[in-house]
C-alpha cells in the first residue's frame, strides 16, 4: 500500500511537470499561432509511462478544434523532442491531445443554473 501511494504521488508530480513543460513548449519554441492559442488543462499519464493523455482548451473560436488537433498532430514529434530535453524519466510517453470540453460544460452549466434562478425570482 505504501509503495502504491509513492507511485501515485510521482505520477501525480510526473503528470504536473509533463504540464508546465508542453505549456511552455507550446508558448516559447511553437511558432504556430494555430497552437499558440491552447491551454494545457491537465495531463494523465499511464502507470508505465508510456502513453500522456494532454488535455487542452481555447478560448479562440476562429480556429476550429481539428484545425488545432490537426497542428497539434503536425507539432507532436518536435514537442515529444522538446519535452525529453526538460523531463527526465526512463520512458517518455507518447503524447494524445484531447480537447477539453468540461469548461465549455461549467459555462453551459453556471448559465443553466442563473436562468432557473431568474425563472424562480421572476414567479
Amino acid at each position: 500500500m505504501h509503495q502504491k501511494k509513492i507511485t501515485l504521488e510521482r505520477l501525480a508530480r510526473i503528470e504536473n511537470q509533463i504540464q508546465r513543460d508542453i505549456s511552455e513548449i507550446i508558448a516559447f519554441d511553437i511558432q504556430n499561432p494555430r497552437i499558440n492559442i491552447i491551454t494545457i488543462t491537465e495531463v494523465k499519464i499511464t502507470l508505465d509511462y508510456s502513453y500522456a493523455k494532454i488535455f487542452f482548451t481555447t478560448f479562440n473560436k476562429d480556429i476550429s478544434i481539428k484545425n488545432i488537433l490537426d497542428n497539434l498532430s503536425k507539432a507532436n514529434n518536435y514537442i515529444r523532442f522538446k519535452l525529453s530535453k526538460k523531463l527526465h524519466i526512463h520512458t517518455l510517453p507518447i503524447l494524445n491531445f484531447i480537447y477539453d470540453h468540461s469548461i465549455e460544460n461549467a459555462m453551459m452549466i453556471s448559465k443553466l443554473i442563473d436562468k432557473a434562478l431568474n425563472n424562480n425570482t421572476n414567479n
